[in-house]
C-alpha cells in the first residue's frame, strides 16, 4: 500500500511540476500581443505575415532565390539521403568498418555545408538588393516571435528566453 502512495505523491509532484513549467516556445511568443496572436496561428501564417511587409517586387525577388535554392539544394539532399543510406549498411554490417563510416560522415558533412553556402548566397544576393528596412523583414524569418532564431537561441547567444 505504501508503494503505491508514494507513486501517486510522485505522480501528482511530476503532474504540478510540468503544468508549472511553459515551454521555450510559449514564452518567446509572449513577448508582444501581435507575435502571440501569430505564433498561436503557426509558423507558416507567421511566415505570410512577415513576407508581406516587403514591397511586390521585392517579395518576388526573395520568392525567386528561394525556388532557386531549393532546386539547387535539391540534389545535395538526394546525394545526402543516399549517403546515410550508406551510411546505415556500414553501421550494421556483420564488422563494422570506422575508416569507412568516417569518410562518409566526412561526406555528408561536407555536403552539409555546401547547402549552408548556397543559403547564404541566397540570402546575400537578395539581401544586397533590399534596403535596411527590407533587410529586417529578412532577419526576423530567422527568429520566432520572441526573438530567437530558427535553432533557439536568442541574439545574446543564450537558449530560451
Amino acid at each position: 500500500m505504501k508503494k503505491n502512495s508514494i507513486s501517486l505523491y510522485t505522480l501528482i509532484g511530476v503532474s504540478a511540476l510540468l503544468a508549472s513549467t511553459p515551454c521555450a516556445y510559449a514564452q518567446q511568443a509572449a513577448a508582444t500581443p501581435a507575435a502571440t496572436a501569430t505564433a498561436a496561428k503557426g509558423p507558416i501564417i507567421y511566415r505570410a505575415m512577415v513576407l508581406s511587409q516587403l514591397p511586390p517586387e521585392k517579395l518576388a525577388m526573395y520568392k525567386a532565390a528561394i525556388a532557386q535554392l531549393r532546386t539547387k539544394n535539391k540534389v545535395l539532399y538526394d546525394q545526402i539521403a543516399k549517403l546515410q543510406g550508406d551510411l546505415s549498411t556500414i553501421l550494421t554490417a556483420e564488422k563494422f568498418d570506422k575508416p569507412a563510416y568516417m569518410a562518409k560522415v566526412a561526406e555528408i558533412d561536407k555536403i552539409y555545408t555546401q547547402t549552408h553556402t548556397n543559403t547564404t548566397e541566397a540570402i546575400v544576393g537578395v539581401a544586397e538588393k533590399f534596403t535596411p528596412e527590407e533587410r529586417k523583414v529578412l532577419d526576423s524569418l530567422h527568429r520566432t516571435p520572441g526573438g530567437a532564431t530558427h535553432h533557439g537561441q536568442s541574439s545574446n547567444g543564450k537558449t530560451g528566453k
